[in-house]
């Protein structure tokens, strides 16, 4: 056979092959020039739009977000009972604990309803006002009796007494923690040593302080009834000041924990209002600590400094692409084999190199977008008002927002926000009728009666009358026979119903419909609408 025959298709296949090599080498230069283009754009892209968010006064670094420090000697949070709710896990300075401290001991950490199993907690307690019900401390003091019984948790007279004062003795326990504690809260500023150089950034106070906030709660509540008024106040004063401590965190979650807590302090304010057991100058007093809350600024905060975050984020996650930052793996796959795993792995490491970064930069412009036209316009700082409406165009914005690769982050993440919105929005709403009812009050103190208007208390009971918070026009108000009055929002619904409260299927409160209230001296829903 002649040889040029034979060789003649090996010599085609390699021709072949080296035709392949180019034309893969051509494609991966394209696909390499693709990515650069890409790349370029977005970036040039995000950078302008970041000009431009700059020209309106808005800044999206998070640094800006951080609150400054402040010195140990007048810093609340740096305390040594204040300390110990996060030094298990964090040093002074935010550096964190590997593996936890198991030896300190949490004395913020004052969780009255620990989690037992054969007692159940008492239904009616904290933040009952705004059904129109005092805390039910019978009930208390039978909880308190149970759990000494069961598990001494909680120190009880021999014999039953009276309910107030079981509650008061139970709650002993706590009595050098509180006396330390209001020691702390006479240092003027409060910044916790978290470390904001950690993508991880920790926030285990907490949870602790608002067992703390739980408990004055309801040991004020106790101790008005005991007669113990100065006792009460104090306890009321503490709890506001841990409600102040994490106001400046730039954290929604920190927010949403101050809701919560001031919701639960206004409870035994309410009581005290209800039962005529404050004096001029407690009212006085309590009017000038709730008038230094404001949180439908702190919403429009917290909103800014999480888009911010968000946007830091992303950018660390561009640069070392560890993906599951964001988007945690699930371990549900591990029956599965050491070499699967390492496989897996190694493909995913793989996909996660191969994103351009245009992939990031756009939905770092995405969520900051919607951050800014989605969430920012629920609240008028300037008028104090919260909008429903523009809440429910939020949520629809969401569910028309169609998934891609430049909206993944923000689409995964949105979704969280704008409902956030309506907690503010009651939280400063009980803010504003507090302060409405105190002055009412007080002019009951000096007239011996409810006024007819809200008008006639300012300027002599309070400086200016909130108005609410859901449209800008004054809060609801009347009296009702008895020398009882009614005082609401028109509520989430935006819609007068004469002072009802919402409740879902007549068995749980839902402040999303009826009438926000403030039920001035036990009006009740059927001497409103008989």
């Amino acid at each position: 056979m002649n040889v040029d025959s034979q060789s003649a298709p090996v010599n085609v296949r390699k021709r072949r092959g080296e035709r392949i090599l180019i034309w893969v080498g051509i494609l991966g230069i394209a696909v390499i020039l693709i990515y650069c283009a890409m790349d370029f754009s977005s970036a040039h892209t995000w950078k302008q739009f970041q000009l431009q968010m700059k020209a309106k006064g808005e800044s999206l670094n998070f640094a800006d977000f951080i609150p400054e420090p402040v010195p140990d000697n007048q810093n609340f949070a740096i305390a040594p009972i204040v300390a110990s709710s996060y030094n298990q896990l964090l040093d002074g300075h935010g550096h964190r604990f590997i593996p936890p401290r198991t030896n300190v001991l949490d004395r913020m950490d004052m969780d009255i309803y620990p989690d037992l199993t054969r007692i159940s907690r008492p239904t009616n307690y904290i933040s009952s006002w705004v059904q129109g019900k005092s805390i039910d401390l019978e009930a208390q003091q039978l909880y308190f009796r149970a759990v000494a019984t069961n598990g001494g948790l909680f120190p009880v007279p021999q014999l039953p007494g009276l309910p107030a004062q079981d509650v008061i003795i139970a709650l002993s326990k706590y009595d050098s923690n509180i006396d330390e504690l209001r020691m702390a809260c006479r240092l003027p500023d409060s910044r916790f040593p978290l470390n904001y150089n950690y993508y991880e950034i920790l926030l285990p106070h907490l949870g602790s302080l608002n067992y703390c906030d739980r408990m004055l709660q309801l040991r004020a509540t106790a101790e008005l009834e005991n007669g113990e008024h100065d006792q009460a106040l104090e306890d009321i004063k503490t709890s506001l000041r841990l409600v102040q401590s994490i106001q400046t965190e730039p954290f929604l979650t920190s927010g949403l924990i101050r809701t919560t807590m001031l919701i639960g302090t206004v409870q035994p304010i309410w009581q005290g209002l209800n039962e005529h057991k404050w004096s001029d100058n407690e009212l006085t007093n309590l009017d000038d600590k709730l008038n230094r809350f404001d949180f439908i600024s702190d919403y429009s905060f917290a909103i800014r400094a999480e888009r911010a975050l968000g946007i830091r984020n992303l950018e660390y996650v561009r640069h070392t692409r560890n993906l599951e930052f964001l988007f945690p793996e699930s371990d549900d796959d591990s029956s599965d084999s050491p070499y699967s795993k390492a496989v897996t792995k190694l493909i995913r490491e793989a996909f996660y190199h191969s994103i351009p970064d245009a992939i990031f930069y756009q939905n770092e412009m995405t969520w900051t977008k919607e951050m800014q036209d989605w969430c920012l316009p629920i609240a008028d700082v300037q008028n104090q008002t919260i909008s429903p409406d523009a809440e429910a165009i939020a949520y629809q914005m969401v569910d028309n927002s169609r998934l891609t690769p430049y909206n993944i982050y923000a689409n995964f993440l949105i979704s969280d926000y704008p409902g956030s919105a309506r907690r503010f929005a009651f939280a400063q709403n009980a803010v504003n009728m507090a302060r409405i009812a105190c002055a009412l009050e007080r002019y009951r103190l000096v007239y011996n009666d409810y006024p007819q208007t809200l008008d006639a208390l300012a300027p002599q009971f309070i400086d200016k009358i909130p108005h609410d918070v859901i449209n800008g026009q004054p809060l609801k108000y009347h009296r009702v026979d008895d020398g009882k009055f009614i005082l609401y929002s028109v509520g989430w619904n935006k819609t007068d119903e004469g002072g009802r409260v919402g409740m879902m299927e007549g068995k749980h409160y839902d402040n999303r419909i009826g009438d926000w209230i403030w039920n001035g001296t036990g009006v009740t829903n059927e001497m409103l609408n008989p």
